[in-house]
């Protein structure tokens, strides 16, 4: 239930226990396991949306005027001034507003696609960034992935950085998080009907180009890192490699780029 909220609890010390889970992590320190924060009023608007747990929220007063029909009844709600924000979280690309929420539980990807006649999966190898990682579940969002498959190796997509660059997408996407990728990806291909395609993105010479692949009914995109690829257990596993035709001046794409590029082409 949501109602106008006009006032909330006021934080004068930065230490002010209350707020501690809503600083940024530094350099050399662990993300909350359990809870994430989504900042600026556009991604907290899409959280707030969602139906994720959201356990408290830090406003500035003008923020708080500018949410009130929207924020949750059930969490409490901090007010701090613009400069003590800054000092509570560490850095200034709040625009004022912030919620720290319950990450959600990683789905089974069987479970989740079985008895579906068609769907459309993106899955990383070690794509250790997560802005990439973000920017990855923002397009599979975009243009209509089922679920999104995250391997051993790959960035936070619950960390500030991947919240930011997914834009609040991730709160609406399905996330697998298998420790076995190749087992995980086996396990699709046995279960689901009709038998799925799982292609590699490679940079290979018996890649089909992009333009030449024709959609199957269960399509599954496997990406790795810039730096080496996939492995070659993944590449094994793979029942074709694709490629995306680039100018011969630049020698690869992106992850996240390349990403987008073949959900647009497969959706």
């Amino acid at each position: 239930m949501i109602h106008a909220r006009s006032h909330g609890e006021t934080i004068t010390d930065p230490d002010d226990p209350r707020v501690i889970p809503f600083r940024s992590p530094r350099a050399g320190e662990l993300s909350d396991p359990l809870r994430f924060v989504a900042e600026t009023e556009h991604v907290v608007r899409r959280l707030l949306a969602s139906g994720l747990e959201v356990e408290a929220m830090l406003l500035t007063p003008g923020r708080l005027t500018q949410l009130a029909d929207e924020l949750p009844t059930s969490a409490p709600i901090y007010i701090a001034e613009p400069e003590l924000f800054d000092a509570i979280v560490r850095f200034n690309r709040h625009r004022g507003v912030a919620a720290l929420a319950r990450r959600p539980l990683p789905v089974d990807p069987v479970l989740y696609l079985r008895g579906r006649p068609r769907s459309t999966v993106v899955v990383t190898e070690a794509v250790a960034d997560p802005v990439n990682i973000g920017a990855i579940l923002r397009s599979a969002r975009a243009f209509g992935a089922d679920l999104a498959i995250l391997g051993p190796g790959c960035g936070d997509p619950w960390s500030r950085r991947g919240v930011r660059a997914a834009i609040g997408n991730s709160f609406s996407l399905p996330i697998a998080a298998p420790t076995d990728l190749p087992a995980a990806l086996e396990a699709l291909r046995a279960e689901l009907s009709p038998t799925p395609r799982i292609l590699a993105a490679a940079l290979a010479a018996d890649a089909t180009p992009l333009p030449e692949l024709r959609r199957g009914a269960h399509e599954i995109i496997v990406l790795g890192n810039e730096g080496d690829g996939l492995s070659p257990t993944l590449l094994s596993v793979a029942d074709a490699r694709v490629i995306i035709p680039i100018g011969g001046e630049v020698d690869s794409l992106n992850v996240a780029a390349a990403a987008a590029i073949l959900l647009y082409a497969l959706r």
